[in-house]
């Protein structure tokens, strides 16, 4: 509010005065004495006194809103500024979010190419693969129809000399078992040829009669008897300890039978002989 409006409300109006206020200062029909109008003085004074606080308080208050609305309006203005920023920043954001967002569908884009690109080279090299390993089990199992074939023949083959093996272990065997019945038929030959011979001493001993030539003779074949005898019986540890040793190989053999067979022979020549005495 305006001092001069509470100056002008000092000085009272008609109404506050009353009926003595009605000539002014220089009306002549003022009856009041001194000490009504200094008490009318200082009255006013205090009015004025009052006045005045309350127009200082006023005024503390004008500069207190005062205040308070410049400050308004500096927050305001600064608030006005931050929006403005804001807005600007908002916009900043709504533009690089729109670049984000451009930049996104490309990146899509580009990561659906590359994905389907890649699909396509997987489908491809799984193509590939199965292209690959039905050759290879081709190849694999052509090369183990032959690895089996190879083998099929290589067990025949190693068959063929077990049977072979056998066939001459067979041989071997059946030779052996006609040596034995040779070497048996020799010793049964021998023990007839001792029983002759020990009966051909015993009818010695019942002819000590015969002439002397007989016994001569007859002495003479008893001492190449015993002297072949002893020969053959020699010749039997011989093929006894061969016999022992029957894994030599066939080739050794081969004297093995000659020499069997001129002691066989040979045996068979003496009983003739002795058969002729």
């Amino acid at each position: 509010m305006d001092a001069r409006q509470w100056r002008g409300r000092g000085r009272g109006s008609e109404s506050e005065r009353g009926p003595r206020a009605g000539q002014g200062r220089g009306g002549r029909d003022d009856t009041r004495t001194v000490e009504e109008l200094l008490e009318d003085i200082n009255f006013q004074e205090g009015e004025n006194g009052r006045l005045r606080r309350e127009l200082k308080a006023k005024e503390a208050e004008l500069k207190d809103i005062t205040r308070q609305t410049n400050q308004t309006y500096e927050d305001q203005k600064m608030m006005t500024k931050e929006k403005q920023e804001k807005e600007e920043e908002l916009r900043k954001l709504k533009a690089q979010n729109s670049e984000c967002a451009l930049e996104l569908s490309k990146l899509r884009a580009e990561k659906n190419l590359k994905d389907k690109q890649h699909n396509q080279a997987v489908l491809s090299k799984k193509v590939n693969l199965e292209r690959e390993l039905a050759a290879g089990k081709k190849k694999k199992a052509s090369t183990k129809e032959k690895e089996l074939d190879r083998n099929l023949q290589e067990a025949k083959q190693k068959l063929e000399k077990k049977k072979a093996k056998s066939d001459a272990l067979d041989k071997e065997h059946k030779d052996l078992q006609d040596l034995h019945v040779k070497l048996k038929r020799m010793v049964d030959f021998q023990i007839q040829l001792f029983d002759a011979v020990k009966e051909l001493e015993e009818g010695v001993k019942d002819l000590g009669s015969q002439q002397e030539m007989k016994k001569r003779e007859f002495k003479t074949f008893k001492e190449e008897m015993k002297d072949e005898m002893h020969q053959k019986n020699a010749d039997l540890v011989e093929l006894t300890e061969e016999l022992r040793e029957l894994q030599t190989p066939l080739p050794k053999k081969k004297g093995l039978f000659q020499r069997m067979s001129h002691v066989f022979f040979g045996c068979a020549r003496n009983k003739q002989a002795m058969d002729n005495t």
